[in-house]
């Protein structure tokens, strides 16, 4: 996997990438530190990166992740309060009326969704960001100069989910 699929980021950038992806490159964007919600900012945690560009670097930023992901659970179990821990919500929620965009930092990057509500409970427009539909589109630069066998790599390094594609 080492020099397969390889990434500038140059690239990266302009094909819109997030997450283990754009990390791989050497670039330090991380939704949870560059637009912090929830509890992030009250956590101690690296932003993993690697600046290769290749398979390996995606993969190896992946594992990275994950201790990363153990240090912040672990944080997040000393902190939490005693009592109960489960929301009371309603059955069915209803969006204020208006415009709304809110993104995450997921496992495969940034998950967002942009609802137009008009106050009911089905929204007037909803659109969906997953990661994955943004990052299959770069298959085709990463591929000139392999193999077709090697097409596996790539696109198992980009770690697509079909069903988020079609959002």
């Amino acid at each position: 996997m080492r020099g397969l699929g390889t990434m500038d980021q140059a690239t990266a950038l302009r094909m819109c990438m997030t997450g283990p992806n754009i990390r791989a490159t050497g670039i330090p964007l991380d939704f949870r530190r560059a637009h912090p919600y929830s509890v992030f900012p009250e956590l101690d945690f690296d932003i993993p990166t690697r600046n290769e560009g290749d398979c390996l670097a995606r993969y190896l930023v992946r594992i990275d992740e994950i201790k990363q992901s153990l240090r912040i659970i672990d944080q997040c179990l000393h902190q939490m309060p005693d009592g109960p821990i489960m929301a009371k919500l309603p059955r069915l929620l209803r969006p204020r009326p208006g415009r709304a965009y809110a993104a995450v930092e997921g496992p495969r990057g940034q998950y967002a969704a942009y609802v137009i509500s008009d106050g009911t409970d089905q929204p007037f427009r909803m659109r969906i960001h997953d990661p994955s539909f943004i990052h299959l589109q770069s298959v085709g630069t990463l591929m000139p100069g392999h193999l077709i066998a090697d097409a596996m790599a790539v696109m198992a390094s980009l770690d697509p989910i079909m069903g988020g594609v079609d959002k």
